[in-house]
């Protein structure tokens, strides 16, 4: 007994299976991680080292070169970049993708334990992999009625912030505002001398008291008694009372040198506004892969608790500010309105063509079972529900019920030969089963070379590969064992008292539709049969449809301009604000607060419904950034340009005109001047932030060479030139001009000539300036403080103060700073860059949301690149590369264009195998290129209606150029149905090979156009629809449907008449192999 027979004959064990794979998919559909978009594997390794109180060329020096030196030897590193600056320094490692981050960071840590000693202030390396480097998952704020922002970090950091990293999936939680709280000492260098002192010593002895001893063990009796003196300080009277001995010289207790004080705070690092007021924000970032929506419903429960059981005795408050899984959670609901209005749509066609309930019913089980049963194996597999793998899900609803269609027609066929239930279901479902079979496999075929890519891209592919691939598959599985079985018991035939025909003619609808379906059906076959009968006329239909259609693909491709990923249509808006080189914190909090007035006298003059909810803003050193959150994501592109005209940021004026009257008639009103010094550029959020400071569409223009003055001058004539390009929105580069430094110089043969080294001198300018880190200091509640040895404030407060500050020397005696070192102030660099261990200068460029970015690219490097290299303002010793979304288009473009080749070879060859014969695929592969053009029209059909419609226009970027590749595993249906059943025709009944053409169009067009409306209509709510996410799969959906409609339609016409060129053709050839023996005995119809 054969499989199909058993599902036929045994209904419970079938029914038992449909039932448990339901159960299942239910449990997994509950079970799966949500979350905005496909977990992407960014295959990066971070290293990060802190050094506070050096400058850029110390850390270069000293840490960077060291760290590359030895960085630069592990093993799959594409590219290596490092960036220097004030505090610290951070080095990104680049794999290759598909680069397994778990052995690289092993190399990586080995080669790290080869780097020869840093410098004793400077923190351990950090590594940071991967999503590390990502966009926060939400903000949450922290305000309270009269506390300071270093009250509400301190209560922040000790008392809240462990309970967001409890939380299960979070990785990690930044913390800004405020200042951190540190015991502080603070001398006097004048005292320091007069005591024959000097800081370093000083901070020797409180690291040498500033520790428990362990003095062994006592045994009385049975009992042991651990022995432990503890010596860690406790109390500021602790560090007062320590006593430092020297040999020869009196003792002296800290208390003479130093004022010890445990209310003391470290220099800011930033300041928060929040709603127009001090405050803190936490900004959390998740695992890894794991569910965002159920992280925050936790994050939200955790806030709650916080704000009931804590905050409100303490006059504070917590208020998630920005949420990403309410992005998800409106994408993702849309999507599920969305996939059930396909399903109705589709049960619509099936209505409407089949008429006869239980056919209806027997078809449509095919899109619940199916549908949820994927989510089974996509779980299994480890994948997410994501708005791409469940738009995958959507436009797979329209293709589930194809091989139902298929199986319920053949074994309709069978019933009305008159055979039985059972012998026609099994008769029916068997004689189908391998064209069936062969037409899924094209579908999923053709996402195999999807799945080989390794791209970022690549692995946002895979979740709609795998969502459509694994549903079709499982539809096939349906199709050949429940519909059988249902058909055998439950479906009537069309004649007798169930003729759904005959019941049609008291509806009108219905007869209209048949009447009209008859005439369609007329026309056309006789369109066919009258172009067969004239070799003339096949040749000139022929030639005529691919000269237009080959027209046609040229002339789109020629205007085609990709781009890279769908900026995204997220309800916040960020904003960033490059401030004057060298500029103080302060200044930058000034700063904050005037973008924070004009912003809200902008937004009082807007109704109430399109007005932010919540506005913060980010004062940090050479730089400030802030957030805007609007109710409607719709609202939030129209907030981010009143935003840009309250700062006086007007749009570039060699923008296309009509986008420029666009602007100002919308926000001209807003328009205020420019505020002095600043340039601020603020964009909607997009779905991908992972790269670059600016983040949605960016190209980064590096420049590489050793002497870094040339490189300023050659990057500063490449960045004036870029701000005039059509397209570019923001050009901002790494680094910044009039960076002003006080630099004491040590002087050797001076230094020497007193005792003291170059070491000595930088030990106590840096703690006479910064302070020293000098020892932990543990609370009496547990809390961890740095002990840190500082100057007085009267010290550093003027520069021309510094020189004339006393140092005691070893061999006896009193110098002061500038007896032994030159202090001048000098002009210095905010940030030292490198790229593959050369210095370099980086141009983010952000681009027009709506402008190609390949448009972009073009236009750097022909109209700005090689004319700098032919003038030689650019040397050929320095090398210009273009990086971040340009590079990564790039990549993307050649591995998309193999997988449309392999794609076309693999449907290829499969039909071959299907048919035995290399010549009828070309036939059947001439529908592609009449797909191709068909998704173009439909797309900028599509892009004309959304411009109309006021909203962002689908992109050509990568993940609509995926809908390409789709069509060829789609299109080749239908000319595969009408080739397959011509053949049959000929071969089996015996008719001549025009007639058979003519009767296979005729008995297949119910089938194709039942198949091509299911899949059409199911899928037009994603066209149609915009909405949160709708961005990423609207232009996907648009070329698909788009193709299916043009390619049905002109495959019916131009099908029949290449077949019958190439069957005659391959008749010929055969029989002239016969003749010269080339083929011997009977070879089939095919060569």
């Amino acid at each position: 007994m054969t499989f199909l027979a058993f599902c036929v004959r045994h209904a419970v064990p079938v029914i038992v299976a449909v039932l448990l794979a339901i159960l299942f998919g239910v449990l997994a559909v509950v079970q799966i991680p949500r979350q905005l978009t496909p977990t992407v594997d960014v295959p990066v390794i971070g290293v990060a080292v802190r050094y506070l109180g050096a400058g850029p060329q110390e850390i270069e020096k000293e840490i960077v070169d060291k760290l590359e030196e030895q960085l630069n030897a592990v093993e799959g590193v594409r590219e290596m970049t490092s960036q220097s600056q004030d505090g610290g320094c951070s080095i990104r490692l680049e794999f290759d993708w598909g680069t397994d981050l778990g052995v690289a960071s092993i190399d990586v840590t080995n080669k790290l334990n080869l780097v020869p000693e840093l410098p004793d202030e400077a923190d351990e390396p950090t590594i940071f992999f991967g999503e590390e480097f990502g966009y926060p998952i939400c903000f949450i704020s922290l305000k309270g009625e009269g506390k300071t922002s270093d009250d509400l970090r301190e209560f922040a950091e000790d008392v809240l912030e462990p309970y967001l990293k409890r939380v299960l999936g979070v990785s990690r939680v930044d913390v800004y505002g405020g200042r951190e709280r540190q015991v502080e000492a603070t001398f006097d260098p004048y005292t320091l001398a007069s005591y024959q002192l000097t800081p370093m010593e000083v901070a020797q002895a409180l690291a040498q008291a500033n520790r428990n001893t362990r003095g062994g063990r006592i045994d009385e009796l049975k009992n042991r008694w651990v022995v432990r003196t503890v010596g860690e300080f406790r109390t500021a009277d602790d560090v007062e009372q320590v006593v430092l001995r020297r040999p020869g010289m009196p003792d002296v207790r800290m208390d003479e040198l130093l004022e010890v004080s445990r209310q003391k705070f470290k220099d800011a690092e930033a300041y928060v506004r929040i709603d127009a007021a001090q405050g803190i924000v936490f900004a959390v970032h998740k695992k890894t892969g794991q569910n965002v929506v159920a992280i925050m419903q936790e994050v939200y429960q955790t806030v709650g608790y916080l704000n009931e059981n804590i905050l409100d005795r303490q006059a504070m408050r917590m208020e998630v500010v920005y949420d990403e899984s309410e992005y998800i959670k409106r994408s993702i609901g849309q999507l599920n309105e969305n996939v059930f209005i396909c399903a109705a749509l589709a049960g619509a066609v099936l209505v409407l063509f089949l008429r006869n309930p239980s056919a209806i019913l027997t078809v449509f089980v095919t899109i619940p079972i199916s549908f949820i049963s994927t989510f089974i194996v996509l779980w299994a597999l480890g994948r997410t529900l994501n708005v791409v793998s469940l738009a995958g899900l959507a436009f797979a609803v329209g293709l589930l019920v194809d091989n139902a269609i298929v199986v319920l027609e053949n074994i309709y066929r069978h019933r009305e030969m008159g055979k039985g239930p059972m012998q026609a279901a099994l008769d029916g479902g068997r004689e189908v089963w391998a064209a069936v079979a062969a037409s899924t496999l094209t579908t999923v075929a053709v996402f195999v070379p999807i799945l080989l890519i390794q791209e970022e891209a690549g692995q946002l592919f895979r979740d709609i590969a795998y969502a459509i691939a694994i549903s079709v598959s499982l539809s096939l599985v349906v199709s050949m064992t429940v519909i059988p079985m249902l058909t055998a018991r439950i479906l009537r035939t069309r004649h007798g008292a169930g003729d759904a025909s005959a019941q049609a003619r008291g509806v009108w609808y219905w007869a209209t539709f048949q009447w009209f379906g008859g005439w369609f059906k007329r026309r056309l076959t006789g369109l066919v049969a009258w172009i067969l009968a004239r070799p003339a006329r096949r040749a000139v239909t022929a030639l005529g449809i691919l000269g237009v259609f080959g027209a046609a693909l040229v002339g789109f491709l020629g205007i085609t301009q990709p781009t890279y990923l769908p900026t995204g249509n997220r309800n916040f808006v960020i904003g960033f604000v490059l401030t004057e080189a060298g500029a103080s914190l302060d200044h930058n909090l000034a700063v904050a607060k005037e973008i924070e007035r004009r912003v809200y006298d902008v937004e009082a003059q807007v109704p109430a419904s399109e007005r932010m909810e919540r506005f913060f803003a980010v004062a940090l050193p050479g730089r400030v950034f802030f957030g805007a959150r609007s109710a409607d994501a719709d609202k939030a592109r129209a907030m981010a340009d009143r935003v840009q005209a309250a700062v006086g940021s007007a749009p570039p004026p060699f923008l296309p005109g009509f986008m420029l009257e666009d602007w100002f008639r919308r926000n001209g009103r807003f328009l205020k001047e420019p505020i002095a010094g600043i340039t601020v550029f603020a964009e909607q959020v997009g779905l991908f932030q992972h790269r670059g400071t600016i983040g949605g569409q960016t190209i980064s223009v590096t420049v590489r060479g050793d002497d870094i003055q040339r490189l300023y001058a050659i990057a500063g004539r490449i960045q004036q030139r870029l701000a005039e390009t059509t397209g570019v929105q923001f050009v901002n580069p790494s680094y910044k001009l009039g960076n002003w430094e006080l630099r004491p110089t040590p002087d050797g043969k001076r230094c020497a000539d007193v005792g003291l080294t170059k070491a000595d001198v930088g030990y106590f300018v840096g703690a006479l300036v910064n302070g020293v880190k000098v020892a932990d200091f543990r609370e009496e509640g547990g809390n961890e403080l740095d002990l840190t040895l500082r100057g007085k404030p009267d010290f550093r407060r003027h520069i021309e103060a510094i020189g004339d500050v006393p140092l005691w020397t070893p061999r006896g005696g009193t110098v002061t700073l500038s007896q032994v070192a030159s202090i001048l102030p000098e002009e210095g660099y905010d940030v030292i860059q490198h790229t593959q261990q050369q210095r370099s200068v980086e141009l983010e460029t952000a681009i027009e949301p709506d402008v190609p970015i390949g448009q972009v690219v073009e236009a750097v490097r022909h109209d700005i690149l090689e004319p700098m290299y032919a003038d030689g303002t650019i040397p050929a010793e320095y090398v210009v590369d273009l990086r971040g979304t340009a590079q990564d288009l790039a990549r993307m473009w050649r591995a998309l264009q193999w997988s449309l080749v392999l794609a076309l070879v693999i449907v290829y060859l499969l039909m071959a195998a299907l048919f035995e014969s290399f010549a009828y695929p070309f036939v059947i592969m001439l529908s592609v290129p009449l797909a191709v053009v068909g998704g173009f029209m439909m797309f900028w059909t599509m892009f004309f209606y959304n411009l109309w419609l006021g909203i962002p226009p689908p992109q050509l970027d990568v993940v609509t150029m995926l809908g390409f590749v789709i069509l060829i595993g789609i299109v080749v249906n239908n000319a595969i149905l009408v080739v397959a059943q011509a053949l049959n025709y000929h071969r089996n009944e015996g008719m001549e090979i025009k007639r058979a053409i003519v009767a296979s169009v005729e008995s297949r067009i119910r089938p194709i156009f039942m198949s091509t409306m299911t899949s059409v209509l199911a899928m037009m709510p994603l066209v149609l629809r915009p909405g949160p996410g709708s961005e990423l799969y609207q232009g996907l959906g648009a070329v698909v449907v788009g193709g299916l409609l043009i390619s049905t339609v002109f495959t019916l016409i131009l099908t029949p008449v290449v077949f019958s060129f190439g069957f005659g053709a391959t008749e010929r050839l055969h029989a002239l192999a016969r003749r010269w023996g080339l083929i011997v005995g009977d070879a089939g119809d095919a060569p």
